[in-house]
């Protein structure tokens, strides 16, 4: 008995101890509870007293342009809390340059702007409880000038009257600095027939302006570099001009150009008349103020690579038909030799064609009397297009076709001096590695040729008659053909070792191109050694044409480079001098085309000269 109850005591004890427990674990939840809700209530009453204080206001603004130019969209407007440095609210100008946000009133803010060409600007505001807050930030452009092109159709014909531009829009528009050596803007399809681009001081932009169904066009802008403080080429018109823009007082930093860029349709069987292509009276010799507008279409050429042309030379009415034709012919293939040879164009890509009166534009036929400036509208040059391949005019970026035309000017300079020399410690790029594995790819190394031995392989290059009904009506006109070939030829140099290493060498050899009724004819490499050079007296009975290249009072060592450079040297020894002429030839057409193209650059005194029976005639 006495232990049954001693059982139920500890059990009731161990009980009541459970309980206390619980108890006072509750006690202390409720504790724990009713502090926290003191302290949320604590908080929300601060809340409320706080936003009894800080309302909302709105902050609204403008940002322009400097000397009241205009309103700036899309420029990144941020609003910080001055003495905290917090970013409060961030937006953006729209089209008319305003902008607006929500901010806390009654602190004071740094309200910055900030856009690409523009130099950063910020301004200070103080916001008030139930009152708008107002700023305007005038920003300034950085040091350089704002292209702003209008892209337009370019219209046929001048008599056709308009009331505005065709505007262009999707347009693909780059543009590459130079300086730098990186592309700066690029739209593959603009939306806007207006496009802005900031040039800054010091730089060389070069902009690229492409659209399907119109011809490619390059732009040169030159910012205060190589010598130019400010000079555009490739837009005709730019308002306000330059001189405008470098004397606003803006020490010639700054200013704004606007042009008009107009695209020329591209379509096959359009003619485009090229200016300035000039001839001396019945000669087909292009004269050297010729050069620049022939440049010009070189990079058009270049610029347009997809395209195939036809090079169309016309003449007045005035003369015979036929002398008209055949100059006219003549003329056209001087053009496409142009193009070959100093452009570096594809010959496959050109054809040259005369149409001598053929095609006159105006009244101006035979037995009618006309004034000098209306013959001179039908002496022209026209370029036709012939084929466009439109898979090929997005071919390239523009980073990729400046890359070319660089890697292309450095291996004609590594061809004028033979030697590629890499410096200690420097790699040769890898381009110019691949460009040089191509050339050598499949050559296989020469074998030396010995001191006495000259190679003489030869092309005989015949002339076809242009039309040989119309030849037969020239009169004085000789019934064949003769020329005797003459070829330059560079010596093969050898280079000296020394400490630089040298990689490789490539040959230059220059090569006369002759026409023959528009295909290309090149006549190959002759290999001859100095000391084996045929040089000849000039005969008493030589009638003909040659180029007197120099004058010495004693003969040229074998060493001068006009042995190596031609290989049919002729001399005349006069009292006091002994007379170099280089070339041999029955007409004048062919001796000026050779004086031309072989020697007026290197020979800038050499003159052509006309013999008869072995006399010099004047």
């Amino acid at each position: 008995m006495q232990i049954y109850v001693n059982f139920v005591d500890k059990f009731e004890c161990s009980k009541r101890i459970e309980i206390i427990k619980y108890t006072f674990l509750l006690f202390f939840i409720q504790l724990k509870i009713k502090k926290m809700l003191k302290k949320l209530v604590f908080i929300l009453c601060l809340c409320a007293v706080h936003g009894a204080f800080a309302q909302m206001t709105t902050l609204e603004g403008y940002v322009y342009e400097s000397k009241n130019r205009g309103y700036l969209n899309q420029v990144k407007v941020m609003v910080l809390e001055s003495s905290s440095g917090i970013v409060k609210a961030e937006t953006e100008t729209n089209k008319d340059g305003f902008f607006t946000v929500e901010i806390p009133a009654g602190v004071e803010y740094r309200v910055g702007a900030s856009k690409g060409m523009f130099l950063p600007k910020d301004e200070s505001v103080v916001t008030k409880a139930g009152e708008k807050a107002f700023v305007k930030i005038e920003m300034n452009r950085k040091p350089g000038y704002l292209m702003d092109i209008t892209l337009a159709e370019k219209r046929i014909g001048d008599l056709i009257p308009v009331d505005g531009l065709d505007g262009l829009n999707g347009v693909r528009f780059e543009v590459y600095n130079n300086t730098t050596g990186k592309e700066v803007f690029h739209n593959d399809s603009t939306s806007s027939t207006n496009v802005q681009f900031q040039m800054e001081q010091g730089n060389h932009y070069t902009y690229l302006i492409r659209k399907k169904g119109y011809f490619s066009k390059r732009v040169e802008a030159y910012v205060n570099v190589k010598g130019c403080i400010l000079c555009i080429d490739g837009i005709d018109n730019v308002t306000p001009g330059v001189t405008d823009n470098l004397t606003s007082g803006s020490g010639f930093k700054e200013g704004v150009l606007l042009a008009n860029l107009e695209l020329q349709p591209l379509k096959v069987g359009n003619s485009i008349k090229i200016n300035n292509i000039y001839y001396d009276l019945g000669s087909a010799a292009l004269r050297p103020e010729s050069k620049k507008e022939l440049d010009k279409l070189t990079l058009a050429l270049r610029d347009n690579p997809y395209i195939n042309v036809e090079l169309g030379s016309h003449t007045d009415a005035r003369g015979d038909l036929a002398s008209n034709l055949n100059l006219s012919q003549r003329r056209a293939e001087s053009v496409v030799e142009y193009l070959v040879r100093y452009g570096k164009i594809d010959e496959k890509r050109l054809t040259a064609q005369g149409y001598g009166e053929s095609k006159l534009v105006n009244r101006c036929a035979d037995g009618v009397q006309c004034a000098e400036d209306e013959h001179q509208v039908n002496r022209r040059t026209e370029l036709k297009i012939l084929s466009i391949d439109e898979n090929k005019i997005m071919e390239y970026s523009l980073p990729e076709i400046i890359r070319n035309e660089s890697m292309e000017k450095t291996v004609q300079e590594i061809q004028k001096s033979d030697v590629i020399e890499v410096k200690d410690g420097e790699a040769m790029p890898d381009d110019l590695k691949r460009y040089i594995e191509e050339q050598n790819k499949g050559k296989q190394e020469p074998k030396p040729t010995p001191p006495t031995a000259t190679k003489t392989e030869k092309t005989k290059v015949d002339f076809k008659k242009i039309n040989e009904q119309a030849k037969a009506e020239v009169k004085n006109e000789a019934k064949s053909e003769e020329k005797t070939e003459v070829k330059t030829v560079v010596e093969e140099k050898t280079a000296t070792p020394t400490i630089t290493e040298t990689v490789e060498k490539i040959k230059k050899v220059e090569t006369p191109i002759v026409k023959n009724n528009s295909k290309m004819v090149v006549e190959k490499e002759v290999k001859t050694s100095t000391s084996t050079k045929k040089v000849q007296t000039l005969a008493t009975d030589y009638s003909g044409y040659m180029v007197e290249i120099l004058s010495n009072p004693k003969p040229l060592g074998g060493t001068n480079e006009i042995f190596s450079r031609f290989d049919n040297i002729t001399i005349e020894a006069s009292t006091k001098n002994v007379i170099y002429y280089a070339g041999s030839f029955q007409k004048l057409v062919d001796v000026e085309q050779f004086y031309v193209n072989e020697v007026r650059t290197r020979y800038p005194k050499a003159e052509i000269v006309r013999f008869a029976k072995g006399k010099r005639v004047k």
